[in-house]
């Protein structure tokens, strides 16, 4: 049962659960005034993971499985396998409407900067998104459905962000209307959600409030040459260059990936280990994986993982090398090995 008027939502693949667990640090560090339930679609999620991800939330924290709607035979286009119907889950935003007046869904590669609380304001249209100048660019040049052609020219959305209100009509009808065309068009969806949520707000005339991309989409690798980076609320690594890649690295988003790191290992070994979420101490926030030793103690981005527990150490150290932060875990490594002097990790380094 829900117990707030909005939800927000996100949906992944269960080895991507990390990256939902750093959004959401992100999302209520950011906003803690915010009073909002949160519902995570997986597709397989471990307890402890729900665990940790709960404990970073402000309020309830809903798991739902999600089951495709889709038979195993459709014939996806082949971006489906990079996205994973796990995409699709998106759609259950307008369902999740008969619960809540106010639903948002969220990609899981960004993090929050700035307040957001203009999303949970309603607009008369029932829908804020990112707008896109034209549809074609996720339409194949021949698609084998050829009124598809006819959207090309057409604006469309961006959908790592989309806020949907109680003042959108017919939301269970709009449901069935994008799992029907997410059927009828699967071999010509090259950005799948994105074109049927295109199609949907021409097809039904949807007046939507125009979110800017500048603010809430840009790519963090591009932070420094924008004179809008100071006003940006969410940052979203997308394509090819992501916050976990080992060839890149994001000090904010390492910050709240160690936070939810820290809620995780808590979950498994049993131990508290403290953070500037529960502090509330920004003080302690150490930039680009510096770190420094107190007693027992190793402080990573304003998380203090304890040394004198070996296999939760190890185990930290493993899962900082997954997401490419190769300097925090050098920094941890060395201090459990205690070979060689404790103290600052490089800038940035990644190997």
């Amino acid at each position: 049962m829900n117990t707030t008027e909005s939800a927000i939502v996100l949906g992944g693949t269960h080895d991507k659960s990390f990256a939902i667990g750093a959004f959401l640090a992100s999302f209520f560090d950011v906003n803690p005034h915010i009073e909002t339930d949160v519902v995570v679609f997986h597709d397989g999620m471990d307890s402890r993971v729900q665990a940790a991800i709960s404990c970073l939330c402000k309020g309830l924290c809903r798991f739902i499985r999600y089951d495709s709607p889709f038979e195993v035979d459709v014939e996806w286009h082949a971006n489906v396998d990079f996205f994973t119907t796990m995409v699709f889950s998106k759609y259950e935003c307008l369902r999740l409407l008969d619960e809540y007046s106010t639903v948002i869904w969220f990609d899981y590669d960004m993090i929050v900067s700035d307040s957001l609380d203009s999303l949970f304001l309603p607009v008369s249209g029932g829908m804020r998104a990112i707008r896109s100048p034209n549809i074609g660019y996720s339409i194949p040049d021949n698609p084998k459905h050829g009124d598809l052609n006819a959207l090309r020219e057409c604006s469309g959305i961006h959908s790592p962000c989309l806020a949907f209100y109680k003042t959108l009509d017919n939301t269970r009808a709009l449901y069935e209307w994008c799992i029907n065309a997410t059927r009828e068009y699967a071999s010509d969806l090259v950005c799948p959600d994105q074109v049927v949520l295109s199609a949907m707000v021409n097809r039904f005339k949807i007046d939507v409030y125009p979110l800017v991309f500048e603010l809430y989409s840009p790519h963090p690798k591009d932070r420094g040459s924008r004179l809008t980076d100071r006003y940006v609320k969410i940052c979203h690594s997308y394509r090819d260059v992501k916050y976990w890649d080992s060839d890149f690295y994001d000090e904010d988003w390492t910050r709240y990936y160690c936070a939810f790191l820290s809620k995780y290992l808590e979950q498994t070994h049993g131990i508290q280990i403290t953070t500037f979420l529960d502090s509330g101490d920004k003080g302690e926030i150490t930039a680009w994986g510096q770190a420094s030793r107190n007693d027992d103690k190793a402080v990573l981005h304003g998380c203090c993982f304890p040394i004198n527990h070996v296999p939760l150490t190890h185990q930290a150290i493993e899962h900082l090398l997954c997401v490419g932060a190769t300097a925090e875990a050098e920094v941890l490594r060395r201090a459990l090995d205690r070979r060689a002097p404790f103290g600052h990790a490089n800038k940035g380094v990644r190997q």
